[in-house]
């Protein structure tokens, strides 16, 4: 049932998506620009475009935003596809509770789509590329919120395992799965024993390199006022006799991350400010 809103998405006139904003300056309904941010330190531009589309606005925790037609015209399609993959995130987040040591319902608690949340819908678009000019098409980073479900049929989305030495690698797209990663939320709850997918779109290999790839996505992210600190538990470690830990709100680490993003957009010198738990220890039992 899900993918079926992804098969929906390719017949969707996404040039029709624009609207005024190019930026996302909170987590609300906007779209933005190809070349808007930057994909390296050397302030390369991003050739990717996208529109985000805010839980809260759409389940009618805050109030929705003007959108475009094509969004209106589909508002209910989206109300329901957020519910569904909040949803399956849900029996994720339940499954890990046991494992992690943690009572039933610990993570779900935390995570519910009747309270305020920066969760949101995405639509991306990445054009084809020149044949003499294949890089990156979206910035390398880690997802701010705790899981994200990504729905595409074209591939081009890489994966750097934990390590800095490790490599890149092509993540494998299938009709009819989701890719599921886990964000920056659940590095930071269990003090880095579950950890953020360090990930990054470029080219698609091989002849999908002519296609247009578009993905569906939706964004779990923690109640804006739950904080991201280590839970108490057997299984998960505990800090270092040394270590510092940083809590902040949900609310608090997205607009951190996003007014980094920003800064770097504008100012490449800013780039390292954009690094989410991708340097953290790597926790083990």
């Amino acid at each position: 049932m899900l993918w079926s809103y992804c098969d929906w998405l390719y017949s969707l006139h996404v040039n029709g998506l624009q609207s005024a904003g190019c930026w996302i300056t909170l987590i609300v309904t906007r779209y933005k620009a190809q070349g808007a941010a930057i994909v390296d330190k050397n302030g390369t531009k991003d050739r990717c475009e996208f529109f985000t589309i805010s839980s809260d606005e759409l389940h009618g925790i805050a109030p929705a935003s003007a959108v475009p037609s094509t969004i209106e015209g589909n508002w209910s399609l989206f109300q329901s596809f957020t519910t569904m993959a909040h949803n399956t995130i849900i029996t994720i987040l339940n499954s890990l509770d046991a494992p992690l040591g943690l009572p039933a319902g610990t993570l779900s608690q935390r995570h519910r789509i009747t309270e305020p949340s920066g969760g949101s819908a995405r639509i991306l678009k990445y054009p084809p590329q020149p044949l003499d000019d294949q890089r990156i098409s979206h910035t390398p980073h880690t997802d701010f919120g705790s899981v994200t479900l990504l729905f595409s049929q074209v591939g081009g989305l890489q994966v750097r395992p934990p390590g800095m030495t490790s490599a890149w690698g092509y993540v494998v797209s299938e009709p009819g799965h989701a890719v599921v990663n886990l964000g920056d939320g659940m590095v930071k709850f269990t003090n880095g024993l579950l950890r953020s997918a360090y990930h990054r779109v470029t080219s698609p290999p091989g002849a999908q390199a002519a296609l247009t790839r578009y993905s569906l996505v939706y964004f779990a992210r923690a109640e804006d006022e739950v904080l991201l600190k280590r839970l108490e538990s057997k299984v998960i470690p505990e800090l270092g006799a040394d270590e510092t830990e940083d809590v902040v709100s949900t609310k608090e680490w997205i607009l951190r991350r996003i007014q980094a993003m920003k800064q770097a957009s504008r100012n490449k010198a800013e780039w390292d400010g954009i690094k989410g738990t991708e340097d953290l220890p790597r926790q083990k039992l």
